[in-house]
């Protein structure tokens, strides 16, 4: 059964959803996020538009969330669930969902008090529009300014990156040369959303499951881009990225494939793509020394493209073994040099 056609039927067997006919239902997801959820909430609130409910759903936190959003009492409707991450959170949120359109909302993201109404006055001045989403302004965890215009700005200099490059990144392929659409600045038709099938459950720990959903509802309708920065996007300290991420990476890259099989420019631009995935998932077990299956990377790239000069070199290094020998030796100094300086410090 196809995501969509669960979420129909999950929808109609779901009783204990909050009931209403809002215009809009915003979803907010949360993991512990007793820091900034109340925080959140309250720009919900504040919208000059003032036809909405508001759903939150909590994805398993084990911290203070629920005695938070509790407090805003029948204001907000509180739903929980195992942890499944952001994307399962969300397709519950839209399933418990009353509003004829669906507004996004991170748990630690903000939106300006006009957000919904400027989206909203964009709809009615283009009726056709399913799909509407901003410009941000990026904040620090204390909501310091850090960058304003934040998508306008990373458009500008890939557009410059790719006039040097001569070739085009995913984003702009996917997305007509417009930036991505962060969920937080997103306002869709529910309808849209149900019809696209949902977030997919198939990526792992909340990374690319929103570039696959948003490619594919950019496959059958256009995205509206408003350039006016209607929400504080969190920039979170980074953490460490497991190998996980490189699944994601590569299943987005094969569902694009799966999406563009009609369409060769694409298809081709995205085969090269998982050309050099491959090559660096070949890369990674080199280093590490698992040289044979370093090899099978390899040598799948070389069967179908056997020019690729730098996947050639790869593949040749991985014969060598005084290379082998120098290179490991070269990665011990390396990280032994780094465990010094972290002590000198």
């Amino acid at each position: 059964m196809k995501l969509g056609s669960r979420v129909s039927t999950l929808k109609e067997s779901t009783v204990n959803c909050y009931r209403s006919s809002p215009k809009v239902s915003v979803v907010i997801p949360v993991f512990n996020g007793e820091r900034f959820i109340g925080d959140a909430i309250r720009s919900a609130l504040d919208q000059t538009f003032r036809d909405f409910e508001i759903i939150v759903v909590d994805d398993g936190s084990i911290d203070q969330t629920e005695k938070i959003v509790r407090q805003f009492s029948d204001r907000v409707a509180y739903h929980r669930q195992e942890n499944r991450g952001a994307g399962a959170a969300r397709n519950l949120g839209v399933m418990c969902a009353g509003g004829e359109w669906i507004a996004f909302l991170d748990a630690d993201d903000i939106w300006y008090p006009q957000k919904l109404a400027v989206q909203f006055d964009a709809v009615a001045m283009n009726p056709a529009i399913a799909f509407v989403y901003s410009d941000m302004d990026t904040i620090d965890v204390h909501e310091a300014i850090l960058q304003r215009n934040f998508l306008t700005t990373q458009v500008t200099t890939q557009v410059k990156r790719r006039r040097r490059k001569n070739d085009r990144d995913l984003v702009s392929l996917v997305f007509e040369g417009q930036p991505f659409p962060y969920p937080s600045t997103v306002l869709l038709k529910r309808e849209l959303f149900s019809q696209s099938g949902g977030f997919s459950p198939l990526f792992r720990r909340n990374y690319h499951e929103d570039f696959d959903l948003f490619a594919r509802i950019a496959h059958v309708t256009p995205l509206h881009f408003l350039p006016q920065s209607l929400v504080q996007y969190r920039r979170m300290p980074s953490t460490r990225i497991g190998d996980w991420y490189d699944a994601n990476w590569a299943l987005l890259l094969e569902r694009l494939a799966e999406l563009w099989r009609d369409h060769p420019d694409r298809l081709k631009q995205v085969e090269w793509l998982i050309d050099k995935h491959a090559c660096k998932q070949g890369r990674t077990l080199l280093r590490s020394g698992e040289w044979l299956k370093a090899r099978e990377c390899f040598y799948a790239v070389f069967r179908r493209r056997p020019f690729y000069f730098g996947n050639l070199r790869w593949w040749g290094l991985s014969y060598l073994p005084v290379a082998r020998q120098l290179y490991r030796m070269y990665r011990n100094q390396k990280s032994t040099a780094s465990r010094f300086k972290r002590i000198g410090q």
